[in-house]
């Protein structure tokens, strides 16, 4: 951190410290009173939520994210800029309150432009920023990322700090850290974004401070009880983050059912089930229309529909980068940065493939190495079998030469070639009684033919000794 920032900061903690209590109990007031003059829609819009160290949460935000990007190519990002500024600035005129950005969107100043076009006082509007992922590599980049969101957003106090995903890792370093400065007075509420219960469970026992709030995709068709009963269990707020699944669960349900009975659109029946269960839901649009239908207000689901959306529950996951992140296990985010394979499913279908084609080299390898082992095996047994044969040959040999002579001995020659002694000792033995292969048996003819072949077994039974 540069000597300018260092003095900066700490002229800023002066003057927070010096007037934290009279600017949250302005803050507070305000964010209590009625709606604006502008509003146009209902009292339910402007229900807020304590969480547990007093910030009211609007119970209605509005994500901002990035308009343009891989999902817009065709938008540049001065378009989407100047669309967010109207979009936010529409938003506040319709009575939102919450308003969802992060650093890493590089929208911050847009959400600043967006309010105070708005002409909504901005003491009324509680607007939520997240730590850069990146940030988690070290506690300067930490510090960083909060004086970035702070110059950025013009305010002494970020009113809702996130830690944007666990897959960022080290979160016994980097949460500590933010509750300090959130003590300092330079964070109103903290909270955590894509975490899951088990990931909780594990700073809880670690000892940690647990957050606030939780944003984290929940909606008509990924409903996550477990994790919801965790929140109310302990004191978390859950954040919807894309309550509308995207729109890509729209048609296909009995929210569509629902809809049509209530004469509202798929994306109002969503909102509206996300604040009948006490949720926040941040939906996100840049058009007028879908805004103020986005507000769900005018209607409420009645009891059965509210039971009918409860068993319809398909656990879909519309941001398939984002929530897979809650699965990671404790161990792989507490102290270090997990691999990313545990949470990406395009790079875990790679080191999927990469080890199944391991497994295949090692299976090859493994019957190469059976086979040069059998090879071998065989070799041996055949050279095995060769010495011995070769010493009953020697024998025989001096057998027939003693016996018979020097014409016998070729032919025991000839013999040994295609027979196996013990055939070899049979022939010799009848060929020296009877004097002709012709005369042996029926029997020891088969066992010829069998033995030698039809063309060397005639040659042999018509050959006189």
């Amino acid at each position: 951190m540069s000597r300018e920032s260092s003095k900066y900061l700490k002229h800023r903690r002066f003057v927070v410290s010096a007037c934290l209590v009279v600017s949250s109990s302005i803050s507070r007031r305000s964010l209590c009173t009625s709606p604006p003059k502008n509003a146009s829609t209902g009292g339910r819009l402007w229900q807020r939520i304590p969480l547990r160290r007093g910030l009211l949460l609007p119970q209605l935000g509005f994500g901002t994210g990035r308009p343009g990007g891989s999902r817009e190519p065709q938008v540049t990002l001065e378009d989407g800029r100047r669309r967010l500024v109207a979009a936010v600035k529409t938003a506040l005129r319709t009575g939102y309150r919450l308003v969802d950005t992060s650093l890493f969107s590089g929208m911050e100043t847009a959400v600043v432009e967006g309010i105070r076009q708005s002409g909504v006082e901005r003491s009324e509007v509680v607007v939520a920023t997240k730590l850069l992922q990146m940030a988690h590599n070290s506690s300067e980049a930490v510090h960083a990322s909060v004086e970035n969101s702070l110059r950025n957003l013009n305010c002494s106090c970020i009113d809702l700090y996130l830690l944007q995903s666990p897959r960022a890792g080290r979160i016994l370093d980097v949460w500590p850290q933010l509750i300090r400065l959130r003590n300092e007075g330079l964070i109103g509420a903290l909270g955590v974004s894509n975490f899951g219960a088990h990931q909780l469970e594990g700073m809880r026992q670690s000892g940690l401070e647990l957050p606030e709030v939780n944003q984290v995709e929940v909606h008509c068709w990924r409903q996550l009880p477990a994790l919801t009963e965790y929140h109310r269990t302990h004191g978390i707020v859950t954040m919807c983050m894309a309550p509308l699944a995207r729109g890509e669960m729209f048609g296909k349900t009995e929210v569509a059912t629902i809809a049509q009975e209530l004469g509202q659109t798929e994306a109002a029946v969503a909102v509206r089930w996300c604040l009948q269960m006490g949720y926040i839901p941040i939906p996100r649009s840049v058009r007028s229309s879908r805004i103020l239908e986005n507000t769900a207000s005018g209607f409420e689901l009645s009891v059965s529909q509210m039971e009918r959306i409860g068993r319809m529950n398909v656990a879909y996951v519309a941001c398939r980068k984002a929530s897979p992140c809650c699965e990671i296990p404790w161990e792989a985010i507490a102290e270090s940065i997990p691999d990313k394979s545990l949470w990406d499913e395009s790079k875990k279908r790679k080191v999927e493939a990469a080890e199944r084609r391991s497994q295949l080299q090692e299976e090859r390898a493994r019957k190469a190495l059976e086979r040069k082992q059998q090879q071998i095996r065989a070799q041996v047994s055949s050279q095995n079998s060769q010495s011995r044969r070769k010493s009953e040959i020697v024998i025989l040999s001096e057998l027939v030469q003693q016996q018979m002579g020097e014409r016998y001995l070729r032919k025991l020659n000839f013999w040994s070639t295609w027979l196996p002694p013990m055939a070899v000792r049979s022939r010799l033995h009848r060929a020296s009684a009877d004097g002709h292969y012709a005369r042996l048996s029926e029997a020891q003819q088969q066992l010829q033919l069998v033995s030698l072949g039809p063309e060397l077994s005639h040659e042999l039974l018509t050959t006189e000794l």
